[in-house]
């Protein structure tokens, strides 16, 4: 695993975590929704391809949470769960 330190545009530090292990690499957004609805027009062009993302852990803890139901985003419109900072 890299732990990566930087600050964002509001002078916040924040933590990036990289991992090469295809399960371990998202376990970060195991219990929030940080990307834009799922199948919104920013989604897509944050994601991409579909297909692939379906394959993600980040899907299939979408699904497991209720955030997305019969591959429909199941959120009420506009919302967004804010990402999490570190002070």
């Amino acid at each position: 695993m890299t732990i990566k330190y930087s600050i964002n545009s509001r002078g916040k530090r924040v933590i990036t975590f990289t991992e090469n292990a295809v399960e371990n690499a998202d376990w970060i957004k195991k219990g929030r929704w940080d990307l834009p609805p799922y199948k919104s027009k920013e989604f897509m062009e944050t994601c991409g391809d579909l297909e692939s993302f379906k394959k993600t852990p980040t899907y299939k803890w979408a699904v497991e949470r209720g955030d997305i139901v019969d591959d429909e985003w199941a959120r009420p419109e506009g919302w967004v769960q804010p990402p999490r900072e570190i002070e």
